[in-house]
């Protein structure tokens, strides 16, 4: 949608279209569209940044009159004349909506009625399938139509655009309708309806997220960096104080160093060094490593990621970004971010606060409903901390006798019942935590665990058996198993058939959350800022944070009940001054 292209490629429009230049000319156009059930909806832009590019050209189609092209630099009033169209009740049909969305709402354009974003229907039912969702990919692949998209990147910032620009750009909402028919009829007939109108709504609370962006100190980061460089420096020194003029960074060198002071290891990596992990010297390097590892990840990459205008952070949300339908995001990926110093240094813009809300264990309730284990339901709604139970269960002493440790190796074996993992995997987990359990206790463990919660039990033996070659959650998002490209089919593996119902499940209720927290901020100052898997974060006045933190919770909890009705949803709320107060 963007830069310069020398040539005038000889792209024909596949209908009519009308090319509209003036007020007068768009207001006598409109009449056909404010009366239809569906709109095709486009743009072209200048760039990729609403905070730095503009919209040049709209595009709407319908299954009754021919496709407008709404030049916005010609019509100024465009956006009063269109604002009847945005918010009637007509489905609006857009691809990748998110992108437009994020320019509407930075111009103040609300847009009313249901979306249906094509490329997210696209993905819904491509779940566990290797397919590319780009408006083409789908018009070839839904149409049996080749699309000419050589002037997506031409210049379209000028006044006068060629008729090869109008052509592609007619085209470009040519087919949405006719995308929509297919795509809503495939979710009908694989039971997805419900699931697809979840994406729809969420990508309004996405779009505003991204565009809100999220507020980062430069003077802390600075601070933060300049210590990791001290202690990186100091930790350094020590190794090769310990070990002797050696390049720390290299494997070879220090494996030969550590094999003359008396330690043999099969190598340098992290899980053979946790094995050693007592040695003043190995915990050396494991730090090393660590804040070597925070320089590179967040270090620059952060600084430079803050945009010229705003001075925030605006990541990019892949809402798909898994098949199990959790969120990814990148540039940067602050759902990775989980140091307390670092997060001290993503505070609110001066006179607001952070609200910071998270589900509790929503994992773990999500397999309590799904099993309807009523001896856990139980505990869970009673506010019982189910780890130190489990602990108390499996040791087989009081819940008041329960150590740390003992409550960490219960909690390990908690989250590997949901995850599928193995009992080797669990005992791998636990010795990279300094745990040391044997295996033969490990299985034991889990054996009075599931003695105790025989719900569970079940789900897990009925879930695991047989072969699966699709899984779906609570709203009915499905993730398939197709066969390889010989034709043979493959099962869903253990860890899949146990993890994927249960993460995507819990996707299905964060979104919801975070599209009915959406509702809650329209009309105040507030707004989504971050969202990390079950965590969301909002930036509020400070004289509203007292008043909108029950509304937030209460938005959640119903998001959670929705889906685990007769399960208790239970939150971690705070008010902060940084996003580290969080997990204080």
């Amino acid at each position: 949608m963007t830069y310069g292209l020398l040539f005038d490629f000889p792209i024909e429009s596949k209908s009519e279209y009308k090319f509209i230049n003036s007020s007068t000319e768009l207001e006598s156009k409109l009449s056909s569209y404010l009366t239809a059930d569906e709109i095709g909806l486009d743009i072209e832009t200048t760039g990729l940044d609403p905070y730095k590019d503009q919209i040049r050209l709209l595009q709407l189609s319908s299954r009754d009159a021919p496709n407008l092209l709404i030049d916005a630099y010609a019509i100024n009033n465009w956006i009063d004349l269109l604002k009847p169209l945005f918010k009637s009740s007509a489905i609006k049909i857009i691809h990748n909506a998110k992108f437009e969305l994020k320019f509407f709402y930075h111009l103040g354009i609300d847009i009313k009625g249901v979306i249906f974003d094509t490329m997210l229907a696209s993905q819904l039912l491509a779940a566990g399938h290797q397919l590319k969702h780009k408006l083409s990919d789908l018009v070839e692949r839904y149409l049996s139509i080749e699309m000419d998209k050589s002037e997506q990147k031409s210049d379209w910032n000028q006044l006068e655009l060629r008729p090869s620009q109008l052509a592609y750009a007619s085209n470009d909402v040519e087919y949405l309708i006719p995308l929509y028919d297919k795509l809503r009829l495939e979710l009908r007939h694989n039971k997805m309806r419900k699931v697809a109108k979840l994406e729809f709504d969420t990508v309004h609370a996405v779009a505003q997220m991204e565009l809100a962006g999220f507020g980062l100190d430069r003077q802390r980061l600075d601070q933060y960096q300049n210590q990791l460089a001290v202690e990186h420096q100091k930790l350094e020194a020590e190794i090769i104080n310990q070990l002797g003029p050696i390049n720390v960074n290299s494997p070879k060198q220090l494996k030969e160093a550590l094999f003359k002071v008396g330690i043999v290891l099969d190598g340098t990596n992290r899980e053979a060094l946790n094995q050693h992990a007592e040695l003043p010297v190995i915990f050396n390097i494991l730090e090393y490593r660590k804040i070597e590892q925070l320089k590179s990840t967040y270090g620059e990459k952060l600084t430079s990621s803050l945009h010229p205008i705003t001075g925030r952070l605006h990541s990019d949300y892949f809402q798909l970004g898994t098949n199990t339908g959790r969120m990814s995001c990148r540039e940067p990926n602050i759902q990775s971010i989980v140091n307390g110093e670092l997060r001290n240094c993503f505070r609110p813009e001066p006179g607001y606060k952070l609200i910071v809300v998270d589900y509790s264990q929503i994992e773990l309730r999500i397999l309590a409903g799904m099993a309807q284990d009523f001896k856990m339901i139980e505990a869970l709604n009673q506010g019982i901390d189910l780890h130190k139970l489990t602990a108390s269960i499996v040791t087989q002493k009081a819940m008041d006798e329960i150590s740390k440790d003992e409550r960490e190796i219960a909690k390990t074996l908690n989250f590997g019942l949901v995850y599928g993992a193995g009992i080797d995997n669990l005992a791998k987990h636990l010795q990279q935590k300094g745990l040391m359990v044997n295996r033969s206790e490990m299985e034991e463990f889990k054996q009075r665990f599931l003695k105790r919660f025989i719900g569970v039990a079940l789900y897990i033996k009925k879930a695991t058996k047989g072969r699966k070659y699709e899984i779906r959650t609570l709203s009915g998002r499905r993730k398939e198993f197709p066969p390889d490209k010989f034709g043979h089919r493959k099962s869903a593996s253990y860890t899949e058939k146990l993890n994927t119902p249960i993460q995507g499940s819990a996707a299905d209720i964060a979104k919801l959350g975070l599209y009915k927290v959406y509702q809650v901020l329209k009309g105040t100052k507030g707004k989504l800022v971050a969202f990390i898997h079950d965590e969301v974060v909002v930036e509020i006045p400070t004289e509203q944070a007292e008043e909108l933190l029950p509304q937030i919770e209460q938005a959640l909890k119903e998001a959670g009940q929705y889906y685990l009705s007769n399960v208790e949803i239970s939150l971690s709320a705070n008010i902060c001054d940084s996003w580290m107060e969080k997990s204080a």
